[in-house]
């Protein structure tokens, strides 16, 4: 029974938007540059106060589970006055389990380039998304795929849409997280 508790509490923690903004503290500066490509279609520059919350919502909609695989990989110092590292990898892959019984996984060919600062804190995050399968535990689920884009449930991008807009207009953090607040 204990096991069982502990292993829902594993999965009740992304369900949690203090446990991503704890995630995106630590590795992540608050001036940094986190960049979604998808194809040459559509790009989203987010900023920090996006990023947690994405990650959030995204776990109130179906995400169960997220891996990041990295192949591929290409290391050099930053040119960078306070140093640092760049890392680039051209064959990279994230996995998204979504739903509680990861009934639908979601694996994303992406290329990525990331930048840490002597903290090995992330400064610089480009995620171009290549391509993407979808798996199902039977092939008899049908997920509507109008629900979709680029293998993301489409309120995850219709929530950066607005995010980004309201960013951009409000004066402060403060009123981009009341904002946040009312919008969830």
């Amino acid at each position: 029974m204990m096991q069982l508790n502990q292993a829902l509490a594993f999965t009740n923690m992304y369900k949690d938007l203090i446990f991503w903004d704890r995630i995106s503290a630590e590795f992540l500066v608050p001036n940094v540059t986190f960049r979604l490509e998808f194809g040459s279609e559509k790009s989203f520059d987010l900023p920090f106060m996006v990023v947690s919350k994405l990650f959030w919502i995204f776990s109130q909609i179906g995400l169960h589970r997220i891996h990041f695989l990295h192949t591929g990989i290409a290391e050099k110092l930053s040119e960078k006055e306070e140093g640092g590292i760049l890392f680039n990898s051209s064959d990279a892959f994230i996995y998204t389990h979504l739903y509680q019984d990861e009934s639908l996984m979601i694996r994303h060919n992406t290329i990525q380039s990331i930048e840490f600062d002597s903290k090995s804190k992330i400064t610089e995050w480009t995620i171009k998304f290549v391509k993407f399968e979808e798996f199902r535990k039977t092939a008899s689920e049908e997920i509507d795929s109008d629900e979709f884009i680029w293998g993301f449930p489409k309120r995850v991008l219709e929530y950066l849409e607005v995010a980004l807009v309201m960013n951009s207009v409000l004066p402060d953090q403060t009123s981009w997280l009341t904002w946040f607040y009312t919008y969830i």
